[in-house]
């Protein structure tokens, strides 16, 4: 039975066709994972159907019975809200209800008119449609099962962890007792606990259409995929993993026959340019006939991979000493008794439980937050650069081009453009920085890192709001960083990708109280050796890359035909391919070694 269905969507935005012609159908027990690379609309989209945006064409139909909530990836809360009120004001349409029918009872008199009282019935009844007070009842058993301390209640939320108020937000969520749920990147801040405590909440939900870019976290969880494209749906009925397999099969049979086309279109320019005139030219028309009718390379499945390109200022010894370090916020101690040395090829993830102060390490080792206790010193001339959870800029409204020139401080337009080319942002370079999405600011903010030549890079939770294929690149290019990178995350694959040192803070649940405490001593990393490669793959890899580039600053060219835009797709896939085939080469030859010096 549909709960919601739309037909011929579509959405300007920046002046261009975000996506078009989208058809789909949400039926009852159908649990949906929306996939895409980042900046293609999947938020746009959700926001469409949970009516919170209008569609530029098509129309989207809820059903007579649907009652949708809806968590989105943003989450702004006033900086003294309390934790009660914040959640209530999460339950968005329940929230304005009520606040209708409250302001209509406190404007009837003492002799109210007949259209009053109909009004009021009228609002009464659509706040009891709605679950009227029960929600709010619900509402407070569910926060009740959060284990939350006691003084996390008279704190301002702003002051909570991003994962302790995700799990707020999904409370609230629960609370509305929705026959479809709309999750926008749920997993985001949420650690090991919290992602298996999500998990098992959806295991109970019967319909939902969730955005979320963990494979580990999907699979057996959801029984359909739709891939969004630029101009419609790709649905799979299948599990996540049987899904990534078939996309796969699907990108192997794309780039084999785009090899195919372009030999046969190689073979026809040849013979047309040798044979064009003299004894042969009827033959070379021929072969111009047979060029004009052959068909265009299909696109490719899959984007070309950015890797950053982080440089440093190429101070040595010791960067960063911190020594018997406390954090906390106030006077409200979270971590304390921390030794942290930072060399040329350090590598530190930082990793805990919701809540037990990784963002406030960060925040003090970057120098935004004073330590409560102990000190940090930083080597001569020394600079660090951080990219934050959700990335906040000084100026929104400024374009990405004069934000990278001003608050950056890349010096020429020209090289903003191929910065932002790098990245797959060309085409927003008028967009103001307050309009892009949470993976479009992650990307801005990673940018501006490789901008900054800091010797010291500092990034909490960088991999939220990043598609695969962007966590992967931003992975390769810290390790190949020549200088210090500190990295707070949830996220154990990524962790793994980096080969770092791990200082834990705090305790997950079922760790057992008397357990020896994890160190909070981080191991210092010896500065990484040269890596040892065959010259042919060095020069191979630099030459692949700089077409990667040449090929993205040519792709985000407005002007560009549709032909000529699948072709430098096409070929920006084999190039891809190719330079992915060269880091395992790379990574082959390097061998497994010994592994890094300690002290």
């Amino acid at each position: 039975m549909p709960l919601l269905s739309f037909k011929d969507l579509g959405l300007i935005r920046h002046d261009r066709w975000l996506f078009r012609h989208l058809h789909g159908v949400i039926e009852v027990g159908q649990r949906t994972a929306l996939v895409a690379p980042n900046g293609t609309g999947k938020t746009s989209l959700l926001r469409l159907l949970a009516g919170q945006e209008a569609a530029d064409e098509g129309r989207v139909r809820p059903s007579g019975n649907l009652r949708l909530a809806a968590m989105w990836q943003e989450d702004a809360p006033p900086p003294a809200m309390a934790l009660a009120p914040y959640a209530e004001s999460l339950l968005g349409a329940w929230t304005l209800s009520r606040r209708e029918l409250e302001e209509a009872e406190r404007s009837l008199g003492p002799n109210p008119a007949p259209s009053q009282l109909r009004e009021l019935g009228r609002l009464d009844d659509r706040f009891q449609a709605l679950g009227g007070w029960q929600v709010r009842a619900e509402l407070d058993r569910q926060l009740g099962l959060l284990d939350l301390d006691k003084s996390d209640w008279a704190r301002p939320v702003a002051e909570l962890s991003g994962g302790q108020r995700m799990r707020i937000r999904i409370a609230a969520l629960a609370a509305q007792e929705a026959s479809l749920w709309i999750l926008d990147e749920p997993t985001n801040h949420l650690d090991r606990d919290g992602r298996a405590w999500l998990r098992r909440r959806l295991e109970q939900v019967p319909t939902f259409l969730i955005v979320a870019h963990d494979p580990d976290f999907l699979e057996g969880l959801t029984d359909q995929v739709w891939h969004l494209e630029p101009t419609g749906i790709a649905v799979y009925n299948l599990g996540f993993g049987a899904y990534l397999a078939a996309r796969r099969e699907q990108e192997s049979q794309r780039a084999a026959e785009s090899e195919r086309l372009g030999e046969e279109r190689a073979k026809l320019e040849a013979f047309i340019r040798k044979f064009g005139s003299g004894t042969r030219a009827s033959q070379a028309k021929d072969r111009e006939r047979k060029l004009s009718r052959l068909k265009e390379p299909p696109p490719t499945l899959r984007p070309p991979v950015a890797r950053p390109r982080f440089g440093t200022d190429g101070r040595a010894g010791i960067l960063l000493l911190a020594e018997d370090l406390a954090v906390g916020i106030g006077e409200r101690r979270l971590a304390e008794g921390l030794t942290i040395t930072l060399e040329p090829g350090s590598r530190l993830v930082v990793s805990g439980p919701n809540g037990a102060g990784k963002t406030t390490l960060l925040r003090t080792l970057a120098g935004e937050l004073r330590p409560l206790a102990g000190r940090i010193r930083l080597g001569n001339g020394v600079r660090r650069a951080w990219v934050a959870q959700s990335p906040t800029w000084p100026d929104p409204a400024l374009d990405l081009v004069r934000h990278l020139m001003r608050v950056v401080g890349v010096p020429t337009v020209q090289e903003a453009i191929g910065l932002l080319a790098r990245y797959g942002l060309a085409a927003h370079r008028e967009t103001a920085v307050g309009q892009l999405s949470g993976g479009e600011r992650t990307r801005l903010a990673i940018a501006g890192l490789e901008a900054s030549g800091a010797s010291v890079l500092l990034l909490d939770e960088p991999t939220n709001n990043l598609d695969q294929t962007a966590q992967e690149g931003l992975a390769a290019a810290l390790v190949e960083y020549p200088g210090a990178v500190v990295v707070a995350t949830h996220d154990h694959r990524f962790g793994q990708l980096l080969k770092a040192d791990t200082l834990q803070i705090g305790r997950y649940q079922g760790e057992k109280t008397g357990a020896p405490k994890p160190s909070a001593r981080a191991v210092r990393r010896a500065p990484a050796a040269p890596a040892v490669t065959a010259p042919d793959w060095s020069q191979q890899i630099a030459a692949l890359e700089r077409r990667v580039d040449q090929l993205a600053t040519q792709m985000a060219d407005p002007g560009l035909t549709p032909p000529d835009r699948q072709r430098l797709a096409a070929e920006a896939q084999r190039v891809g391919d190719d330079l992915e085939r060269a880091w395992t080469a790379f990574a082959a030859a390097q061998g497994t070694g010994s592994g890094p010096a300690r002290e």
